[in-house]
């Protein structure tokens, strides 16, 4: 679906050159085939292969593209020549100025700091991505770099390829560095800080918490940094919020302690944002907010596992799969607090476009649903002994219909597997990242 929204009319209107802020800088904004969270990033203009690859594989992708104007590796701000990926903290871009530039006015350098420190945010509110989604930097480099340039400054290292050192990823989040360390490709982790402050995009998305990805490879490498890159954006998922991640379809977002959720009509199928973890016995309260018309469903004893991305694979559907607990207001059969197929609801409480409170409460084979204080269903023939809990968006319902969740508190019982004490895991957010309490 097209983004109508004022930012998504600004991007096309930006599709080539314009200034990228007050500094002056000029880049050239794209929209990928889909809308999504995802951010994409060319920040040296001499590294030619890498834009040409951005360039090529952007109809295939979801999310936005910056890339710098600039055919040069260096660019000219305020009379400076600086390196646009050494600007993204005070330090480095001191460094980078200095290296670059005949020594300057001590005067001019701290006026020019200054100025940087107040613009650098507007920037980076246009060039990160939304909460959860994922930023990918591609790169080429020469022959005086590669991973073992890396290594020291790395907290896990994946080298299969030793062969083809120049080629290889870094990330900023552990569980997208696991995931490319199932791979055959070379990759690193870097998400603490060591070493100096260079003032580079990696070490600021680090020290923020920011999913960051970095494809490194030779320059001329087309083929390779094209499988890559494809690579990276099939199999990283859309979006992780702390103790969360999407899986198949559908958009997530995260802002002012309310999760959102609507689907995805560029892919066929529904999506989920199932916890990272799975739980035995647990106890599951939150706040639900469903669209007139829309929905949804809260999962529980969900293995974890890997969904398709090209098609309508459904969660809870196979024997050893776990139950959605239904969030729909239009369906006789399955109305909300319904066990998905199972069992109907008792009765019919709450309604749509308005916060409705929910405790899921699972021990054993036993489930009960309780829904603004009654209880609507209690089933006892759970039949998944563990999982993940989540959430649904339907693929199928237009994508103006929005489900919303906040205040989820999720606490694992007494006398549950690997439960080394009782005590509540909040999964409450402020407007930039989820903050937890427990063993999430």
């Amino acid at each position: 679906m097209p983004d109508t929204t004022r930012r998504g009319f600004l991007w096309r209107a930006f599709a080539f050159f314009a200034p990228g802020n007050a500094l002056g800088l000029e880049w050239v904004r794209r929209d990928a085939g889909r809308p999504g969270p995802a951010r994409y990033l060319h920040i040296h203009g001499n590294e030619a292969t890498a834009r040409e690859v951005l360039l090529s594989a952007l109809p295939e992708l979801r999310g936005k593209a910056l890339l710098v104007s600039s055919a040069e590796r260096m660019i000219s701000v305020n009379g400076f020549r600086i390196d646009p990926n050494r600007m993204w903290s005070r330090e480095g871009a001191e460094k980078s100025i200095l290296r670059n530039n005949p020594k300057p006015a001590e005067g001019a350098l701290l006026t020019f700091l200054d100025h940087l420190d107040r613009e650098r945010e507007r920037l980076l509110n246009e060039l990160l991505p939304p909460t959860g989604g994922l930023l990918i930097a591609l790169h080429n480099n020469g022959p005086g770099y590669s991973i073992a340039t890396e290594i020291p400054l790395s907290d896990r290292v994946h080298q299969p390829q030793l062969s083809q050192p120049r080629n290889f990823m870094l990330f900023t989040n552990e569980r997208d560095f696991e995931l490319a360390a199932a791979s055959n490709y070379n990759a690193v982790l870097q998400a603490t800080m060591k070493g100096e402050d260079d003032g580079s995009l990696s070490r600021l998305c680090a020290a923020r918490g920011v999913r960051y990805a970095n494809l490194e490879c030779e320059l001329g490498a087309a083929e390779a940094q094209r499988e890559r890159f494809l690579w990276l954006a099939e199999t990283m998922p859309d979006t992780r919020f702390a103790g969360f991640t999407s899986h198949a379809h559908g958009l997530w977002s995260q802002e002012n302690g309310v999760i959102t959720g609507v689907s995805d009509h560029a892919r066929p199928g529904p999506g989920y944002l199932l916890t990272d973890r799975e739980y035995t016995d647990m106890r599951l309260e939150l706040d639900f907010w469903i669209s007139k018309g829309g929905n949804s469903g809260i999962y529980i004893r969900q293995p974890l596992r890997k969904f398709s991305t090209k098609g309508d694979e459904r969660a809870a559907q196979r024997p050893t799969d776990g139950h959605e607990i239904q969030i729909d207001y239009n369906d006789p059969k399955n109305y909300t607090g319904a066990v998905y197929n199972f069992r109907k609801p008792f009765k019919v409480v709450g309604g749509e476009e308005r916060w409705n409170h929910c405790v899921i409460e699972c021990r054993g084979r036993r489930v009960t649903v309780e829904i603004n204080g009654e209880l609507v269903n209690d089933y006892d023939k759970v039949r998944s002994p563990r999982g993940a809990t989540g959430f649904q968006v339907h693929g199928q319902q237009p994508h103006d219909h929005v489900v919303r969740f906040r205040n989820v508190v999720v606490q694992e019982l007494a006398g549950a597997t690997g439960a080394a004490r009782l005590r509540p895991i909040h999964l409450s957010a402020s407007s930039s990242h989820f903050s937890t309490s427990g063993h999430v």
